[in-house]
């Protein structure tokens, strides 16, 4: 089976995006600070430390508290940890990366 290429930079900045247009425009109702903890559990899960680290710290006019952060780093630290099959394993080095996020 063929691998889709990792998002880049640019799509995951559209995609959130995107997704503030329709919680505006059509889901109002939905928690604009639950939508971005969801975000950047998703970019945690892909790797993308660098940009979680920017979006960790709240996004324009929606904040996201220290503790809601810490705790998404720390989820995402621990799945990676788990996920590993040995202490070499690659998902070790992603742990590490994740979790230096809280420094």
């Amino acid at each position: 089976s063929r691998r889709r290429p990792q998002p880049t930079e640019g799509d995951w900045i559209q995609l959130w995006n995107g997704l503030k247009t329709i919680q505006e425009t059509a889901f109002v109702h939905l928690n604009r600070e639950k939508l971005l903890c969801d975000f950047c559990r998703a970019l945690l899960s892909a790797g993308s430390f660098s940009l979680a680290k920017t979006y960790l710290r709240g996004s324009g006019s929606t904040p996201l508290s220290v503790e809601r952060a810490e705790a998404l780093v720390v989820a995402a630290g621990r799945d990676y940890l788990y996920s590993a099959s040995s202490l070499e394993d690659k998902e070790i080095s992603h742990a590490k990366d994740c979790l230096d996020l809280m420094h």
